[in-house]
């Protein structure tokens, strides 16, 4: 797998045969290395460790494992109280599972998921079969669990967001009547269905059946609105839709593919700042669950969490909302 997966150079030391039994079961034979994905984010989860004083306490973190005749695959480990996190990731690839974008799941346990890992090319935003092979995908990805949310629901959820907002600083009284003001452009029913999330091509990747790969298996969102995430960009990027260059080609592809939602492309105009505010929400959610290595800076760490937040709900005003 490619873009936000790299590896690093080498073996991971020690990490070996934290995994053994799961790689023994499952493959009939020990790894000859088990290097960790996303460096950064393992050293992080070590300082969490040591300051919990729990041995065993690690979120789910992805390695890449190579067996001796050269076989590779992703193995997903958490241990502690990341094992519900674990569970709640078999059960996503139970629904998700048999669609042909997702990598195929190996073996499981209590703390680990062993996926197949798929070596292929990170596709190109300018080529146009990505973009027909795009519309498939995520048309597939929509006809799964479907089904509609009432404004009011959808309303409810934005509102707490826009509360807590206010609370920790990232918006004042005039933004929030500004937000509010803004409902009223949704729909009476918004369609739902499974999404992903991180929806880059770098998170991307070609399958050997020549179709596209989501291969971020924690990037898969139930019961989310269709499709929030395409139109939607990230601090430091546009949306994919905003750069994707051969746009009648997704169209055609998406609209003829089963489980495509026919009204996606004309919702756009307000699923990008839902999109946003609902990313402010994920932004405020780690303001309150602060990482116990930050304590000391707990109201530096706040406000910094703050700040991060506001930019997004700037960005959606600047937008024209």
């Amino acid at each position: 797998m490619r873009g936000a997966d790299r590896s690093d150079e080498g073996p991971a030391g020690g990490e070996e045969g934290m995994a053994e039994d799961i790689i023994r079961r499952a493959l009939g034979e020990s790894a000859a290395s088990l290097a960790p994905l996303k460096a950064a984010k393992v050293y992080r989860a070590r300082q969490l460790r040591r300051a919990l004083g729990e041995r065993r306490a690690l979120p789910p973190l992805p390695y890449l494992v190579t067996l001796r005749d050269g076989r590779r695959f992703k193995l997903l480990r958490g241990t502690g109280s990341a094992r519900a996190t674990v569970a709640g990731l078999v059960q996503l690839h139970a629904v998700v599972g048999g669609l042909p974008c997702v990598p195929r799941l190996v073996a499981h346990d209590a703390e680990n998921l062993l996926l197949e890992w798929i070596d292929g090319a990170v596709p190109r935003i300018d080529d146009p079969a990505f973009a027909a092979a795009l519309g498939r995908t995520l048309a597939a990805l929509h006809g799964v669990e479907a089904n509609v949310v009432e404004r009011a629901s959808l309303v409810a959820t934005l509102d707490a967001i826009v509360e807590r907002a206010m609370q920790a600083g990232a918006l004042n009284q005039r933004g929030a009547e500004r937000m509010r003001a803004w409902y009223t452009q949704l729909p009476e029913r918004v369609r739902t269905s499974v999404t992903y999330a991180d929806l880059k091509e770098d998170n991307l990747c070609w399958g050997t059946n020549g179709e596209l790969v989501l291969f971020d298996l924690g990037s898969f969102r139930r019961h989310s609105v269709t499709d929030e995430h395409l139109f939607a960009g990230k601090l430091s990027s546009p949306s994919l839709w905003s750069r994707l260059s051969h746009r009648d080609a997704f169209r055609e592809a998406y609209l003829a593919a089963p489980g495509a939602y026919p009204h996606l492309l004309e919702a756009q105009a307000w699923l990008a700042p839902l999109s946003a505010l609902r990313m402010a929400g994920t932004i405020l959610d780690r303001r309150d669950a602060l990482p116990v290595w930050f304590w000391r800076q707990r109201a530096a760490y706040r406000r910094s969490v703050a700040e991060r937040a506001r930019a997004v709900l700037q960005a959606i005003s600047a937008s024209g909302l």
